[in-house]
């Protein structure tokens, strides 16, 4: 590329991503770019120094075996905050000595990890407002050169959690609206976050008329907590995390939480779908609250 400035789009084919990837990077901070006319350029020394910094990342296998021998032992995983992802952990424990190491983050950074070799397996629930599809178009966005499988983890309920007895009287999205309320959200990237964006839009809904919408926690347990504790009147979450502080939950959407990971690992992964065909694993989550693990393990898109 012996230029001296660069598109976004000419970095993309370079590097074999999407553009949404090349954009995401600037906008963390990840890949300079300044401001050329109307669009945005790339100087080919700041290329060459993101693609030094980046090589570890993008050519080196993670080594999270051990040495000694070839059976799995630890997995990276990063991925929306759920508390399922627990379950999951005591069980591979439990049952095949298999070490899972979770890391919570919104699910456009676990993708996002996904693709800078940060980790072994993605937990998302991202839905695409133009085709009202989980996951898989997210997917087809930001790893468009990387062969990756889409499997199904559970269904869960997303809603409003509210004090017992739900003394506000909630009962839709749009009673986020109302001026005498105060709400808790999650931060901006997590799935719940763009799940509420979309219903607001859908209502025509303007967000900055909501008392806290601003107002973010990392996981649905924290959003819970200010709900209970009664600095909010309304957190956006999941039931089971309502359920955990004994809060009321008015459930308004029944959405796909999926794994996604390198289609090369996934004969690597055995004891971990050895999991999730358990019944006694399917009971542990059920006892959580707000889940339908009907379909767990199945797969839902190789790309």
């Amino acid at each position: 590329m012996p230029k001296e400035l660069y598109k976004p789009e000419e970095v993309a084919a370079f590097l074999k991503v999407s553009k949404f990837t090349v954009y995401e990077l600037i906008k963390r901070g990840e890949l300079p770019a300044s401001k050329v006319g109307r669009g945005l350029r790339i100087t080919s020394a700041d290329l060459r120094a993101y693609l030094q910094g980046s090589r570890s990342i993008h050519r080196e296998p993670l080594k999270l075996n051990a040495p000694d021998s070839h059976r799995l032992r630890f997995v990276t995983y990063v991925g929306s905050h759920d508390l399922s992802i627990e379950i999951l952990r005591e069980h591979l424990e439990e049952r095949n000595k298999v070490y899972l190491t979770p890391t919570f983050t919104g699910s456009l950074d676990a993708l996002f990890a996904l693709y800078k070799g940060q980790t072994e397996i993605a937990g998302c629930h991202l839905l695409d407002d133009e085709t009202g599809e989980y996951n898989v178009p997210f997917v087809k966005k930001f790893l468009p050169s990387q062969e990756v499988t889409v499997i199904q983890f559970v269904h869960r309920w997303q809603g409003l959690m509210v004090a017992k007895g739900n003394p506000k009287q909630f009962r839709d999205w749009v009673d986020l609206a109302n001026p005498d309320i105060r709400m808790v959200n999650r931060q901006k990237g997590s799935g719940t976050r763009i799940l509420l964006d979309y219903h607001l839009k859908q209502l025509n809904v303007d967000p900055s008329t909501i008392d806290g919408y601003d107002r973010v926690e990392l996981t649905h347990t924290a959003v819970a907590a200010q709900v209970a504790q009664g600095s909010a009147d309304v957190g956006i979450g999941i039931e089971s995390a309502a359920h955990l502080l004994d809060l009321e939950f008015i459930p308004l959407a029944k959405e796909r939480y999926d794994f996604v990971i390198r289609t090369k690992d996934y004969e690597k992964f055995a004891p971990l779908w050895d999991v999730l065909s358990k019944p006694d694993f399917w009971r542990d989550i059920h006892k959580l609250k707000g889940y339908d693990t009907a379909h767990m393990g199945k797969i839902i898109a190789q790309l």
